[in-house]
């Protein structure tokens, strides 16, 4: 077991937009930076490595717009030094449930 934790609807604290964003990185120095700077944001839930044109796929919950803007434009673009990035917007989720079940 690696953690026990409750779930809690985005919508109820007001983390409606949902978004992946495919990530690509230039060099491995800006990779190393990226991967410790994402445990330290709160919006992003997910990061996997990718095989294929991008270099990872992140999911992130955020409250609007805008604010997936800066998390793309100041914290990806800018301290991550992200070179790439392609968004697409979750309208709804049939499934959105991580635990595996055997």
């Amino acid at each position: 077991i690696r953690k026990v934790s409750a779930q809690i609807s985005a919508e109820f604290i007001g983390m409606e937009l949902g978004a992946f964003i495919f990530i690509s990185i230039d060099n491995q120095d800006d990779k190393n930076k990226f991967l410790a700077a994402i445990k330290t944001n709160g919006s992003i839930l997910e990061c996997h490595h990718l095989t294929g044109e991008f270099s990872y796929i992140i999911k992130v919950r955020c409250q609007n717009t805008n604010e997936l803007e800066i998390l793309i434009t100041d914290f990806l673009k800018g301290k991550c030094k992200v070179t790439r990035t392609l968004s697409q917007i979750i309208l709804s989720s049939y499934k959105d449930d991580s635990a595996i079940v055997k």
